[in-house]
């Protein structure tokens, strides 16, 4: 009896799925999309030269369902993988899911309401999934932004987006294929930037008029000591989030309605670098850890270059920051560039994130 199910050509979603050594966990994220309550849409499978049986497992899907490919190539990596089913996606909407994560059956269907409505970028909540055994809440922000001027654009960057309020991974909302089209907007390639999912939003945000984060939590991240993520974590990586931040500021330049974030810049870079300088820290001081930062990077023109501009950098609004946390900015950025300890150890707190 043939069981294969046969859909439309153009589906409304394409989610996309890069394949490398998960044997043990791609039945169930490939079944949580087979099991949607909301059927049109295709997937993707991109086996990325995966050395275990996972391809074979792949090809066992087509058997199965009209609705999914499956490309092999040979290894490149996370951002080249979801960069190869980005060639192949004929959905109106893209989802990127991780092959050892799983989503909630109802995830589309919610989703697809609110983008059908006219938003531009559709986020939601997760959990990190077995975490010793149980499952814990990741809480972004639930709320609605309507960007409709450059002011609106830098105050969300500056005081929401950078500041990871309402995320900025790519399995956890959903995009305008569109938007990703008509930018050429493309991961860049994780091995030489570090947060490639954050490169790709940066560019994405800097496109839309309208956002809304939910606050329903519909994919479940599961936790791997072997994970990319999980091991770079352990890594100093100052100067692939070095390299991130002149992706982000190349883009920029090359994108005319770019310019209002061109004009802020040294504080989106120093939002990118700091919020990884702090989380890097640990139980070091601040003075060792700018010493491995300047040991790291290797186009310390650039890093400078920036933090020297934040002085003449322009106060936005209270909904960005309060002009305390403006003047911490510009502090830290001349602690960063001068190790001036003495000023430091006089600030009420040790430096924070914005």
């Amino acid at each position: 009896m043939n069981t294969k199910k046969s859909f439309q050509e153009l589906p409304e979603v394409s989610v996309i799925i890069p394949v490398y050594r998960v044997e043990d966990y791609i039945n169930q994220c490939v079944d949580s999309v087979l099991s949607q309550t909301f059927k049109d849409f295709e997937i993707i499978l991109v086996d990325d030269g995966s050395t275990d049986n996972c391809g074979a497992i792949c090809d066992e899907y087509i058997k199965y369902d009209e609705r999914i490919k499956v490309i092999h190539k040979s290894n490149g990596g996370l951002s080249d993988a979801r960069n190869a089913g980005l060639e192949l996606a004929a959905g109106k909407y893209i989802y990127f899911l991780d092959s050892d994560d799983w989503i909630n059956e109802n995830l589309l269907e919610i989703v697809i309401a609110y983008i059908r409505e006219g938003y531009d970028l559709v986020a939601f909540n997760s959990y990190w999934a077995e975490i010793d055994g149980n499952s814990a809440k990741i809480t972004h922000l639930s709320a609605m932004f309507e960007i409709d001027d450059d002011l609106s654009r830098n105050e969300f960057y500056i005081g929401t987006f950078l500041l990871s309020k309402i995320g900025w991974s790519a399995w956890d909302r959903v995009f305008k294929r569109s938007i990703i089209e008509d930018n050429g907007i493309r991961f860049v390639d994780n091995n030489k930037i570090f947060l490639e999912d954050l490169y790709f939003s940066c560019c994405y945000c800097a496109h839309v008029k309208s956002i809304i984060s939910l606050d329903d939590r519909l994919l479940y991240y599961r936790q791997r000591e072997n994970s990319i993520l999980h091991t770079e974590k352990t890594e100093v990586n100052f100067n692939r989030i070095n390299e991130l931040a002149k992706a982000v500021y190349c883009y920029y330049k090359n994108h005319d309605d770019c310019d209002g974030l061109l004009s802020i810049f040294p504080q989106i870079y120093f939002r990118i670098l700091f919020n990884y300088l702090v989380s890097y820290r640990n139980n070091q001081t601040m003075e060792l850890v700018r010493t491995i930062m300047l040991n790291d990077v290797s186009d310390k023109e650039f890093m400078i270059d920036q933090l020297k501009q934040i002085k003449k950098q322009p106060y936005i609004s209270e909904k960005a920051y309060s002009k305390k946390k403006f003047y911490e900015m510009k502090s830290n950025a001349t602690f960063l560039i001068n190790n001036n300890s003495a000023m430091y150890k006089l600030r009420n707190k040790i430096i924070s994130v914005l």
